[in-house]
């Protein structure tokens, strides 16, 4: 089990060794900071460094210097090594956080490119922009290749967006609750063409025109537009033809956990469906204007 003040030696991209620490648990929930420590073995509690904090100080980070600390769903990963705990001080008990991750390899290896950052940063940003532009090649490719799968026929699709119980208005789990149960109720392959229907008609209301009528970030708009197919096929389709309709400050975010739910509820097994279309801001590269 667990505990606050727990410290994990990890091993660094270049083969030295790094260091974790736990502050807090919040139910499967870890406030997790990188120290400072970098060496070539692993370090013992008494080292100072353990209790310090790396600093985010590389690239966006510039600006606006943050702790490398963050939120992680779940506990490390078993490849690294317990060495003893630094019980936490009253102070480190109460620090906050508004970061969360699931990646602890993103928290695991700070130490080593912020060493980067102060020591050779000149190739390290050399390879960092190529490693992202050829990311950024390959997303475009993969958005490029977007093609719908086998989709729910509309009919009825719209019959179960219809048993949503907007009386429980307020209470988003009560309102899709009655979807849910329906579409448990069918087979898997019934699941699974509705969340492609569902990924499919998102999709085509994100655009350019309506993220700017929508406003917020790039979740918020796909949560508004989650609220225009929840709203049925006549507001959807008055959205998707003009870009003016579309609602501002009015999300449902619940409607993108209907078919993992009733996959889960249905198979008792993690929802693992890949959608030929992803819903996600940006995605649909004919609604946004491309760099030449």
């Amino acid at each position: 089990m667990l505990k606050p003040g727990d410290v994990f030696a990890t091993r660094q991209p270049k083969g030295q060794y790094g260091a974790i620490r736990i502050l807090r648990r919040r139910g499967n929930e870890y406030l997790v900071y990188c120290t400072t420590y970098l060496a070539r073995r692993p370090p013992s509690l008494d080292d100072p460094a353990l209790r310090k904090w790396v600093i985010h100080t590389r690239f966006e980070y510039a600006a606006a210097p943050e702790p490398a600390m963050v939120w992680m769903h779940a506990g490390p990963p078993e490849h690294l090594q317990l060495i003893g705990n630094i019980a936490p001080t009253a102070a480190e008990r109460k620090r906050k956080c508004m970061s969360w991750g699931y990646d602890w390899t993103a928290i695991t290896d700070d130490v080593y490119y912020e060493w980067r950052w102060r020591n050779d940063r000149r190739k390290y940003e050399r390879e960092e922009y190529a490693a992202r532009a050829r990311a950024d090649r390959e997303e475009r490719a993969q958005k490029r290749r977007q093609k719908p799968k086998d989709m729910m026929a509309l009919p009825e699709f719209w019959n179960f967006i219809a048993q949503l119980d907007w009386s429980n208005d307020g209470n988003d789990k009560k309102i899709v609750a009655p979807v849910i149960d329906a579409l448990a109720a069918k087979s898997v392959r019934a699941i699974h063409t509705f969340e492609e229907r569902l990924a499919n008609l998102l999709y085509q209301i994100d655009t350019e025109a309506h993220a700017k009528r929508a406003g917020g970030t790039d979740d918020g708009f796909l949560y508004a537009r989650c609220i225009c197919v929840a709203r049925g096929p006549k507001f959807y389709g008055r959205v998707r033809a003009n870009p003016g309709k579309m609602p501002r400050k009015l999300e449902f975010e619940a409607l993108l956990g209907i078919a993992a739910t009733a996959y889960e509820k249905k198979t008792g097994r993690e929802f693992a469906y890949r959608t030929g279309c992803s819903c996600e801001t940006g995605s649909n590269l004919k609604g946004w204007p491309q760099p030449a």
